[in-house]
C-alpha cells in the first residue's frame, strides 16, 4: 500500500515507511545562528594524521573588527584585489577571505559587513564565496587556524593548531552563512540563485572525492577493519551526512527568486535540484564502493536508499499532472517542489548497494559479509522502479523514471559479486525480464508508439558479459551446485545469443573481449574443478587438455575476428587483452604440472610440454599487450618447474626473461615470500644461461621486496657471478663484494645483540658459512684462467684468494678455541677450509704458471705450491683440520705445475710428488697423479726407456693392486713411443693399440669401460704419428693406412684433423722427390674429409709444409697451386677472418719466396700477382716481410724502373706505419733493398730517372730517423751506387770519400764495404783517404780490413761464411 510521507511541506506518497523531516528553523533577524543540523563532531582522519575539527567549536577573536579601525576593514575584497598576485600570496588572501566570510556567524559582525558594503552586500556576499568555494573546493586543500580559549578546569591560556579540510570548511560556510543570509532575505536574483546552485553542487562533489581519497589511502595503507565500525562514528560516513544535510537544508530553505515564474523557468529549476539531488546520491554511492570496512560501506548504501525513498514520491505531491501548481507557489516556498528523482537517481543507489558487498578471506577461502544481501536490496530497488514506471505509465507519462540498460547491468553486476550458490540464476532471470519487458513494449497496441528514447532497454553486448561473468565465478565458487554442473553449456548458450544477435543486425551484441574473458574464465574454473578433486585420475587430466583445448580455439577465434576486414567491430573490441593471455596461461600451467606429477605407473599420452609451450606462448603476448596486469611469481615458477622436468633450462631463461619484461612493464614489485625467490634462484641455477639471469638480479634483491635476503639467497647470488667470472674478473670482485658485505653486517649485527640492544632485524641478518667463501675463491681461482686477464690482475687475484684462504683458517681457528670471545664462533658459522679449498688455489697457480715467461716467477709458484701441500699435510696430521689431507687431486695440480714450468728438473720433481701422493695414501693411488706424472717425465725424447719402466710397472701392480692403466695411459705410452722416429717404436705402438682393444673387448664393452679403456682418436693418432715420424716413404705409407682404415669407418672410430696433419708432417720431412706431391695428395684427401665434417677446422701448417716442401724442391709453381687451394676451401667454408692469421700470411710469404729461391724467369711479376691477391684478399694483409719480398723480386729483375717501384712500396710502408699499422714496420732492411734496387739499375741518361738522387734522398731520410741505424750493407750498396752511376769522377771521388769516412764514424766498416769502396774511387785518392784513417801510408792493392782500427768496424758482426758478394 502506498503511504504519505511527509518531507519538507510537502506529502510524498512512497511503499516505504514514514519519514517526518521538519524545515529548517532560520532566524529572521540580523544575526545568523548555527543550525545544528550542521554542526561536526571532533574527529581524527587517519590518512592525514591531523585532527578536523568543526566549525562550531571555532572561537572568532573579535578584537580584530574592532570599531575603532574603521568601515573600511569590514569591506569585502573586489576581483581587483586578487590580480597580480603569487599563488603563495593568493593562498594567503583566500585565507584571509575564507575566515571573514566565516566570521559573518557573529551577529555584531554580520551588522558591521552589511552597513559596510552597503547595497551590493548580496552580490559581493556571493562574489566572494564563489572565489573561496572554487579555492577550497579541492579536496587536498586544508585550512589552518588559530584558537584560543581557555581549558575549562582552570585559567591557564592554551594555543592549539588547528586544521579543516576544504570542503568541510565549505560545507560549514554555506549552511551557516550563505544559506541563512539568503533566506532571510526577500528575493533573490536569477544569477545569485544559479550561483548559489554551483556553489552547493561543488561543495556535494568535493566532499565525495574527499571520502573517496580518504577511502583509496585507507585501502593502501591497509589499515585494519574492525567489526563494531557500524557503531562508532566514521570519517566518511560524516561526510555524507554533511552533504545530505547542505541538500536537505537547501531544498528546505525559504527561497524567492524574483521575475522566474513560468514553466521554463520551473523546468530548469527542477533539472538543477534533482542534479543535486543525483549527486548527493552519488555521494553516498562512492562511499558505499571505495570504503574498506563492509558495514560502513553497507550503512552507506542505506542511507542512499533512505535518501531516495524519503523524496522518491516528491513531485507526484508537488504537482498535478498539468504542472500548474509550481508557476502558482508560495513566493517564500522552498526549493522541495521542484525535486523530481529521475532514473538516474534510482540507478545511483542501485549502484551504491552493487558496489557495497564485501567478503572476507577466512583460511584462504572467500566468506560472504555483504555481497548477497547488497545484490538483493539492488535487486529491490530495480523492481521499486520498474513498479513506478508500470504505475506511471497510465498517467501523463514521460520516460523520467524508465529503467535503463545501466539499472539493470548495475544489478546483474552486483549477483556477479555475490558469493550465492544462487547467484547465476538470479543474474539471469534479469536478463530474461529485460527481454521479456522490451519484447511486451512492442506487442501492447493500447500504448503509446514507442520511439527511441522512450522504449524499453535491450540487453547489450555489457549486459550479456556480466551474466557470464556471474557464470565464470559462481562455476567455481559452487562447483557442487546443480547449476553450475552445467556452466559450460550455459555460458555457450548464452554466447551463441550474443553471436545470433550480432549476426541479425544488433552490432552492439556482438561479443567483444570481456564476453570472451568470461567464457575463458567458465572454461578456465571448470578445469579447475576437475583438478582440485581429491582423487582426479588421468581421464580427468585428459578431460582437463580438452578443455585447454577449447580455450586455445576461442582465443585463435578472438585474433580471427579482430582481424577479419569488412566487419563493424574493430580490432581493439576483441583483441585478446591481459586478462585473455593470463586465463589462458595459467590453465595450462594447472594441466601441465598435473601431468608432470603423476605417479609413474600413471601413463598418459600427453606430453607436459605441449602444454608449457603454449603457455610460454601467451606469457609472450602478455608482454606484447597494451594494457597490464599482475602475474604472481608462483606461476612462474610452476611453468620453469615444467621446463626442468623435461630438461629445456633454454626455455627455463625465456620463461624468466618475459617475466622480467612484465614486471619492468608493470612498474610492481616482486611481492613473493623469500622462499619462493629462493625456489626461482634454484630453478634459474640449473641452466648456464640461467645463471646469467640470476646474476641481473642482485638489484632485485637489494630492493625492498617485503622479506631480507636471505643466506641462501646471498649464497645464490655469489655463485651465480663465480659462475660468470671465467668470462671477466668483475664478477668475481662482485662475489667478493657480497661476501665482505655478508660478514662485516653480521659483525655488527652480532655486537649489537651482544650488548643486549638487538632487535629482531638484527637477528635476521644472514650469517656467513663455508660455502660462501669458498664459492669466491673459485671464482677468482677461474678468473685466473681467462686468457685475456691481464697479469697484474692475475696477481692481484692470487693474492686475493690466499687472504681468504687464511682467513678461512684463522675463522676455524677461533672455533677451535673460542676462549672468552664467544661472537667470532657465532659470526664463522663453522667456516673451515677443506681440501677442495685448497685445491682452488693450487689450480690458481696452475692457471698462472700458463701466462708467466720468467723462469724465476715459475719457481715462486712452484715453490709456494709446494709449501701450501706441507701446510696441508701439517693441519691433517696434528688434527687440527683433518678435511685438509691432501688427496689425488691435489697431488695432480701439483704435477700439473711442475708440467706447466718445464724447468729442467721437473721429471725428477714428478718421480718425487708420485712417490709422496702414493705414500699419503697407504700405497694406493689414483690413475689420474700417474698419467700427469707419467706425461711430465715423458716431456723429453730420453725418458722413453723410464716411461715404459713406469708402465710395465703399473701393469705388474707395483702401485697397487686395483689400479689399472686406463686410455690417457696408454695415450701417454703411445705418444712417448712415437716421438723416436723408429720402426720398432711405431710397432711398440701398434701393439699397445691392440692391447687395449683387447682389454676393452674383455670387459664387454660397457659403460664405464668405454669412458675408462676404450681406444680413441688420440690412441689411434699416436699410431700414425708414430709411422709418419720414421720418415720414409714405406712407414708414410703405412701410416696412410692407418688413416684410411679410420675414414673407411673399419675402426669404429672417427678421424680429426690431427689424423691428416700427422701424415702431412710425415710427408714433409722426407727426402725424395715424390714428398711435396704426397703432402699435397693428403692435403686433398682431407678437404674431401672436410667437406662431410664441417667440423673439423682448417689447418694453415698443413699447406704451410706443403709448401715449404715444393719450395725445397724448387717447385714454385706446385707453392702457387697450394695457396690457391687454400684460398678456394677458405671461401668454400666461408672463412673471412682466420684465428691464426699470422700462418695465413707465411703462406703467402712462403709462396713468393719460392720464386725468389728458383730464380724463374720474370718471377717479378708472379711475385707481384701473389701480393696483390694478398692485398685484395678480406682474411689477410702483407706484413713487412712480404713487402720485403716483393722489393727484393724487383731490385733483382734489373729492370729500368725497379728502383721506382721498390722506392713507392717503402712509400707505402711509411704510410702504414704512420696509420698505426704495427704489422707493416720500416726497417733497414726494406732501405737496403731499394739501395739495392738503385744499385743494379741499369745507367739512364735521363737526369730525373737517376737512381743516385733516390738513393740519397732515403739515405737522409734514415740519417734524420731515431728508430733506423745504418749498417754496412746500407754503405756497401751505397759505394756500389756510386761506382755504378755518378759517371763524374771528381764528383764521384767527392760523395765516396764523405761516405767512407762517415762509415768508419759509424764503427760500420766491413770486408765488403772496403772492397766496393776501393772499386768505386780512384787509386790515389783511396790512398790518401784511407793513410789519414790508418794513420801511414798504405798500398791500394795491400790494404786488408785488419790494418784499420777496431773503432772501424765496432758496429759489424764477424760474417758466419767468409764470402763476399760479387755484384
Amino acid at each position: 500500500m502506498i503511504h504519505q510521507v511527509r518531507v519538507g511541506r510537502a506529502w510524498t506518497r512512497s511503499k516505504c515507511r514514514q519519514v517526518k523531516q521538519s524545515t529548517m528553523n532560520t532566524s529572521c533577524f540580523a544575526g545568523l545562528r548555527l543550525n545544528d543540523i550542521t554542526s561536526i563532531p571532533i574527529r581524527q582522519v587517519p590518512p592525514f594524521g591531523r585532527i578536523y575539527f568543526s566549525t562550531s567549536i571555532l572561537q572568532t577573536e573579535r578584537n580584530v573588527f574592532n570599531e575603532l579601525e574603521g568601515r573600511d576593514a569590514l569591506k569585502l575584497p573586489s576581483s581587483a584585489d586578487f590580480l597580480g598576485v603569487s599563488s603563495e600570496g593568493r593562498k594567503a588572501q583566500m585565507q584571509e577571505l575564507a575566515m571573514k566570510l566565516q566570521s559573518l556567524r557573529d551577529p555584531k559582525i554580520y551588522r558591521s559587513f552589511v552597513e559596510a558594503n552597503g547595497k551590493g552586500f548580496n552580490d559581493k556576499l556571493m562574489l566572494s564565496s564563489i572565489k573561496v568555494v572554487n579555492f577550497y573546493t579541492n579536496p587536498t586543500t586544508v585550512l589552518p587556524l588559530q584558537m584560543n580559549g581557555s581549558t575549562g578546569k582552570n585559567e591557564a591560556q592554551f594555543k592549539r593548531s588547528l586544521v579543516l579540510s576544504g570542503p568541510e570548511f565549505c560545507h560549514s560556510l554555506i549552511t551557516t552563512v550563505i544559506l541563512p543570509h539568503f533566506g532571510q532575505c526577500d528575493n533573490m536574483t536569477p544569477k545569485q540563485f544559479n550561483d548559489l546552485m554551483r556553489i552547493a553542487f561543488r561543495i556535494i562533489q568535493a566532499l565525495g572525492k574527499l571520502s573517496m581519497n580518504l577511502n583509496q589511502q585507507s585501502w593502501k595503507n591497509n589499515l585494519p577493519s574492525q567489526s563494531n565500525l557500524l557503531h562508532r562514528s566514521s570519517g566518511t560516513i560524516q561526510l555524507g551526512d554533511l552533504a545530505e544535510t547542505l541538500l536537505r537544508q537547501l531544498l528546505n530553505a525559504p527561497i524567492f527568486v524574483e521575475g522566474t515564474s513560468g514553466y521554463d523557468h520551473d523546468k530548469s529549476r527542477t533539472a538543477k535540484v534533482t542534479s543535486l539531488y543525483n549527486n548527493t546520491l552519488n555521494t553516498w554511492s562512492v562511499i558505499a564502493a571505495t570504503e574498506k570496512d563492509p558495514m560502513i560501506a553497507k550503512d552507506a548504501a542505506l542511507r542512499a536508499e533512505r535518501l531516495l525513498l524519503d523524496l522518491a514520491m516528491s513531485r507526484s505531491g508537488n504537482a498535478g499532472n498539468d504542472n500548474t501548481m509550481k508557476g502558482n507557489a508560495d513566493p517564500k516556498s522552498t526549493l522541495l517542489q521542484y525535486l523530481e528523482p529521475d532514473v538516474v537517481s534510482f540507478n545511483t543507489t542501485i549502484k551504491a548497494w552493487s558496489k557495497s558487498g564485501r567478503f572476507e578471506k577466512i583460511a584462504g577461502q572467500k566468506v560472504d559479509v555483504s555481497t548477497i544481501s547488497a545484490a538483493e536490496r539492488s535487486e529491490a530497488i530495480l523492481k521499486l522502479l520498474q513498479d513506478l514506471n508500470d504505475e506511471a505509465r497510465g498517467l501523463d507519462y514521460n520516460d523520467s523514471i524508465l529503467p535503463d540498460r545501466m539499472s539493470y547491468e548495475s544489478v546483474i553486476q552486483a549477483w556477479s559479486r555475490a558469493h550465492d550458490p544462487q547467484a547465476t540464476v538470479r543474474a539471469t532471470k534479469i536478463l530474461e525480464d529485460m527481454v521479456e519487458r522490451y519484447n511486451k513494449a512492442y506487442s501492447e497496441d493500447n500504448v503509446l508508439p514507442f520511439n527511441h528514447t522512450n522504449r524499453p532497454p535491450f540487453p547489450s553486448r555489457q549486459t550479456f558479459s556480466s551474466v557470464l561473468t556471474t557464470l565464470a565465478r559462481t562455476s567455481f565458487t559452487n562447483p557442487t551446485n546443480a547449476p553450475s554442473n552445467h556452466a559450460i553449456e550455459h555460458a555457450e548458450s548464452l554466447f551463441r545469443q550474443m553471436k545470433k544477435l550480432g549476426d541479425d543486425g544488433y552490432e552492439q551484441n556482438k561479443p567483444d573481449t570481456i564476453a570472451y574473458n568470461a567464457l575463458l574464465q567458465v572454461y578456465a574454473n571448470q578445469v579447475e574443478i576437475l583438478l582440485t578433486r581429491k582423487k582426479h585420475n588421468v581421464a580427468a587430466i585428459k578431460n582437463a587438455f580438452d578443455l585447454c583445448n577449447r580455450m586455445e580455439a576461442i582465443v585463435a577465434e578472438m585474433v580471427a575476428v579482430s582481424s577479419s576486414k569488412g566487419d563493424s567491430i574493430t580490432d581493439e573490441d576483441t583483441n585478446p587483452d591481459f586478462t585473455t593471455h593470463k586465463v589462458a596461461l595459467l590453465t595450462l600451467i594447472r594441466v601441465g604440472s598435473n601431468i608432470m606429477n603423476l605417479k609413474q605407473n600413471q601413463k598418459i599420452t600427453i606430453d607436459a610440454s605441449a602444454c608449457a609451450l603454449r603457455a610460454k606462448s601467451h606469457l609472450k603476448e602478455l608482454t606484447l599487450t597494451l594494457s597490464l596486469g599482475t602475474l604472481h611469481l608462483q606461476a612462474v615458477k610452476d611453468l620453469m618447474n615444467i621446463f626442468a622436468s623435461i630438461g629445456d633450462t633454454e626455455k627455463m631463461k625465456d620463461v624468466y626473461d618475459l617475466f622480467s619484461i612484465l614486471q619492468s612493464r608493470s612498474q610492481s614489485p616482486l611481492q613473493v615470500s623469500s622462499i619462493e625467490y629462493e625456489e626461482i634462484l634454484d630453478l634459474l641455477l640449473k641452466s648456464r644461461n640461467g645463471r646469467l639471469v640470476v646474476a641481473d638480479l642482485e638489484k632485485s634483491i637489494n630492493k625492498n621486496m617485503g622479506f631480507r635476503p636471505s643466506r641462501r639467497m646471498l649464497n645464490s647470488l655469489i655463485e651465480a657471478n663465480a659462475t660468470l667470472a671465467s668470462d671477466h674478473i668483475n664478477y668475481a670482485r662482485q662475489a667478493d663484494r657480497i661476501m665482505t658485505s655478508m660478514i662485516d653486517k653480521y659483525k655488527d649485527s652480532y655486537a649489537i645483540i651482544s650488548k643486549g640492544n638487538g632487535t629482531l632485524e638484527h637477528y635476521k641478518v644472514p650469517r656467513p658459512n663455508t660455502f660462501t667463501l669458498h664459492s669466491v675463491v673459485a671464482a677468482y681461482a677461474d678468473a685466473c684462467g681467462n686468457r685475456a686477464l691481464p697479469s697484474k690482475s692475475r696477481v692481484k687475484a692470487i693474492q686475493r684468494i690466499e687472504e681468504i684462504l687464511a682467513m678461512m683458517e684463522d675463522m676455524h681457528k677461533d672455533n677451535m678455541n673460542p676462549g672468552t670471545d664467544t661472537q667470532v664462533t657465532n659470526y664463522t658459522a663453522a667456516v673451515r677450509p677443506n681440501v677442495k679449498t685448497y685445491n682452488i688455489l693450487l689450480h690458481a697457480y696452475n692457471s698462472r704458471t700458463k701466462f708467466v715467461k720468467d723462469i724465476n716467477d715459475v719457481k715462486l709458484i712452484l715453490e709456494k705450491s709446494e709449501k701450501l701441500i706441507k701446510r696441508m699435510d701439517n693441519f691433517a696430521q696434528t688434527g687440527e683440520n683433518e678435511s685438509a689431507k691432501p688427496d689425488h687431486y691435489t697431488y695432480a695440480s701439483l704435477l700439473n705445475i711442475v708440467a706447466q714450468s718445464k724447468l729442467p728438473d721437473a721429471p725428477e720433481k714428478a718421480r718425487v710428488i708420485l712417490q709422496r701422493a702414493f705414500a699419503n695414501n697407504n700405497g694406493s693411488g689414483d690413475i689420474i697423479v700417474f698419467n700427469t706424472a707419467l706425461k711430465v717425465i715423458s716431456g723429453t725424447t730420453e725418458s722413453v726407456k723410464e716411461v715404459l719402466d713406469l708402465y710395465e710397472r703399473l701393469e705388474n701392480g707395483s702401485f697397487g693392486a686395483g689400479l689399472e692403466p686406463d686410455k690417457f695411459t696408454f695415450s701417454i705410452v703411445m705418444a712417448a713411443l712415437g716421438k723416436e722416429g723408429t720402426i720398432e717404436a711405431a710397432q711398440k705402438v701398434e701393439s699397445l693399440y691392440h692391447r687395449m682393444n683387447k682389454r676393452f673387448d674383455l670387459r664387454d664393452g660397457g659403460p664405464h669401460a668405454a669412458r675408462s679403456i676404450k681406444p680413441d682418436i688420440y690412441c689411434y693418432n699416436s699410431i700414425i704419428s708414430a709411422w709418419s715420424n720414421v720418415k720414409t716413404a714405406e712407414s708414410c705409407q703405412r701410416a696412410e693406412n692407418h688413416l684410411d682404415s679410420l675414414l673407411q669407418a673399419t675402426t669404429g672410430i672417427k678421424a680429426d684433423g690431427s689424423s691428416f696433419s700427422s701424415l702431412i708432417y710425415g710427408h714433409s720431412q722426407r727426402s725424395d722427390s715424390a714428398a711435396a706431391c704426397d703432402c699435397e695428395r693428403v692435403l686433398e684427401k682431407k678437404e674431401a674429409y672436410q667437406r662431410l665434417y664441417s667440423n673439423i677446422p682448417i689447418n694453415f701448417i698443413d699447406y704451410n709444409l706443403t709448401i715449404k716442401k715444393y719450395s725445397e724442391q724448387m717447385n714454385p709453381g706446385g707453392c702457387f697451386r697450394v695457396l690457391e687451394r687454400l684460398l678456394k676451401h677458405m671461401e668454400i667454408e666461408g672463412i673471412t677472418k682466420p684465428v691464426n692469421i699470422d700462418q695465413l700470411v707465411y703462406c703467402f710469404n712462403s709462396t713468393m719466396n719460392s720464386y725468389n729461391k728458383a730464380s724463374v724467369r720474370d718471377s717479378a711479376s708472379k711475385i707481384q700477382e701473389i701480393f696483390d691477391l694478398m692485398v685484395s684478399s678480406t682474411s689477410s694483409k702483407p706484413d713487412r716481410y712480404s713487402y720485403a719480398l716483393l722489393m727484393n723480386a724487383h731490385a733483382q729483375s734489373r729492370s729500368k724502373n725497379a728502383f721506382k717501384i721498390v722506392d713507392n712500396l717503402l712509400e707505402q710502408i711509411l704510410q702504414e706505419n704512420s696509420d698505426g699499422k704495427k704489422a707493416v714496420q720500416p726497417t733497414i732492411t726494406v732501405f737496403n733493398l731499394l739501395f739495392k734496387a738503385c744499385e743494379l739499375s741499369p745507367p739512364s741518361n735521363n737526369p730525373d730517372e737517376n737512381p743516385v738522387t733516390t738513393a740519397f734522398e732515403r739515405f737522409g731520410l734514415i740519417q734524420a730517423s731515431n728508430t733506423i741505424r745504418l749498417n754496412h750493407h746500407t754503405y756497401s750498396h751505397m759505394f756500389a751506387i756510386c761506382r755504378n752511376h755518378v759517371q763524374d769522377e771528381g764528383k764521384r771521388d767527392q760523395l765516396v770519400s764523405r761516405l767512407f769516412q762517415k762509415c768508419c764514424h759509424d764503427g760500420q766498416l766491413s770486408e765488403l764495404a772496403l772492397t766496393l769502396y776501393r772499386d768505386s774511387i780512384s787509386p790515389k785518392k783511396f790512398e790518401n783517404v784511407v793513410s789519414s784513417i790508418v794513420g801511414e801510408k798504405v798500398s791500394p792493392l795491400d790494404v786488408c780490413l785488419r790494418d784499420f782500427p777496431q773503432s772501424c768496424k765496432r758496429n759489424v758482426s764477424p760474417p758466419k761464411h767468409v764470402r763476399f758478394r760479387r755484384y
